[in-house]
C-alpha cells in the first residue's frame, strides 16, 4: 500500500505545508520533533498547523522539496484520512498566494513543473510522483508548530531556498535527523546538539535533495565488491535520504550482487529461480539462518540489517525476498 502522499486522485483544494518565513523569537535554541515509523512504511509526525494551531498526522518526506495537506473545501474528492481536512477559515495566519508573488514561479522549480494561475488570480501547482499519483491545489502561507515553543512560519512554494530543514539550519547552524524502528520514536533536532555517544555521518544537498555517502557492504562480514570492475576497490555511492520511499533502490549490479552474497549465506531456504532475490523455506523442520547485512557509512557510521530490517514475506507461505528494488546503475536513488 502506497503511502498517503501517493494518492491517485486528489482534490484541486489542496494546500502546502513545505517551508518557511520566519522562525518566531521565542523558539529555544534546540528542539526536538518527534515522529514515527508507521504502518505504511512511512515516517509520520505531529504538526499544529494555523492559528490557533490544529494538530495533524503527517507524513516526513525529506526525498521531495515541496509538501502539501487536505484541505476544505474538497468538493473533488479528497483520499480517505482520520485527520479532518485543514480549514484555512479558521486560521488568522492563513493567506492563499497569488500568481504575482514571488512564491508562485519558485513552486514551479520545486514541483518540476508549470504553475497556473485560477480564476481568483490565486497561484495553483500540480506535482507527479515517482509512482505517477499526483497532487494538484493552490499555495498559500500558514505558521507551522514543531513543538510546543518553535515555530515556522510558512511559504508554501518549497524550491530549494524554502526547506523548514534548510533554514532551520541557517539559523541554528545545525539540524540533526535521528532514525525512529517500529516500536521506538525517532527525532528531527533542530540547533545546537550533545554529539555523547551518539554516532553522526554528514548529509548534504544535491538539487534540493539530502544525500548521504554510503563506503560500502559487508554480508555476512565479507565486503561487496561495489564496483562492475573484477578489482575490489572503494567507490563511495550517493544515497538520497528519501523517507517518502517505501524501499530503497539499489544499482542493479550492486543489488544483483549483494542478492547473490545472501543466497551463498543463507541456510534453511532456496532461491526461487525465477525470483533470485526471494528464498523459499527447504522445509519446516530445517534450522533458518538469514545472513547480517550491513552497510558503512561515511565517518565509520555502520548500520546492520537483520532479518527484520532486510527481509519481507510478501505472499505467506514462508518465502522471503529482499525489501529492495533493483534499480538502474548509479547511485542508490531512493
Amino acid at each position: 500500500m502506497p503511502p498517503p502522499r501517493r494518492c491517485l486522485s486528489c482534490s484541486p483544494h489542496l494546500c502546502l505545508t513545505s517551508s518557511m518565513l520566519r522562525l518566531l523569537l521565542d523558539a529555544p535554541s534546540s528542539s526536538f520533533h518527534p515522529y514515527r515509523a508507521g504502518k505504511l512504511y512511512g515516517f509520520v509526525a505531529q504538526i499544529g498547523l494555523g492559528t490557533p494551531p490544529r494538530k495533524y498526522n503527517v507524513l516526513v518526506d525529506t526525498g521531495s522539496s515541496f509538501s502539501w495537506i487536505q484541505c476544505k473545501p474538497c468538493s473533488q474528492g479528497c483520499y480517505d484520512q482520520d485527520d479532518p481536512l485543514f480549514d484555512g477559515s479558521t486560521s488568522s495566519t492563513y493567506r492563499t498566494l497569488s500568481c504575482s508573488s514571488t512564491s508562485c514561479p519558485l513552486a514551479r522549480e520545486a514541483t518540476m513543473s508549470n504553475t497556473n494561475c485560477t480564476y481568483w488570480n490565486i497561484c495553483g501547482y500540480r506535482i507527479q510522483y515517482y509512482d505517477l499519483s499526483v497532487s494538484k491545489g493552490s499555495l498559500s502561507t500558514h505558521l507551522l508548530r514543531l513543538v510546543e515553543r518553535a515555530s515556522l512560519g510558512l511559504s508554501l512554494a518549497a524550491a530549494k531556498d524554502m526547506k523548514v530543514a534548510k533554514q532551520s539550519a541557517h539559523h541554528y547552524r545545525a539540524f540533526s535527523y535521528y532514525l525512529p524502528s517500529p516500536s521506538s520514536v525517532g527525532y528531527i533536532q533542530v540547533g545546537s546538539y550533545d554529539k555523547g555517544s551518539l554516532i553522526f555521518t554528514p548529509m548534504f544537498t544535491v538539487d534540493q535533495l539530502y544525500y548521504i555517502e554510503l563506503k560500502g557492504i559487508s554480508v555476512a562480514g565479507m565486503p561487496l565488491n561495489l564496483t562492475e570492475e573484477a578489482q575490489v576497490r572503494t567507490v563511495p555511492i550517493m544515497c538520497n535520504v528519501d523517507l517518502g520511499s517505501p524501499v530503497s533502490v539499489v544499482p542493479r549490479h550492486v543489488f544483483d550482487k549483494l542478492s547473490d552474497a545472501v543466497a551463498e549465506e543463507i541456510e534453511g531456504y532456496e532461491r526461487v529461480e525465477s525470483m533470485p532475490w526471494c528464498f523459499d523455506p527447504l522445509n519446516w523442520w530445517t534450522e533458518k539462518v538469514v545472513p547480517t547485512v550491513e552497510m558503512l557509512f561515511r565517518d565509520g557510521v555502520r548500520l546492520k540489517l537483520d532479518e527484520s530490517k532486510l527481509m519481507s514475506e510478501p505472499q505467506g507461505g514462508g518465502r522471503i525476498c529482499l525489501q529492495l528494488e533493483r534499480g538502474s546503475d548509479g547511485g542508490v536513488t531512493r
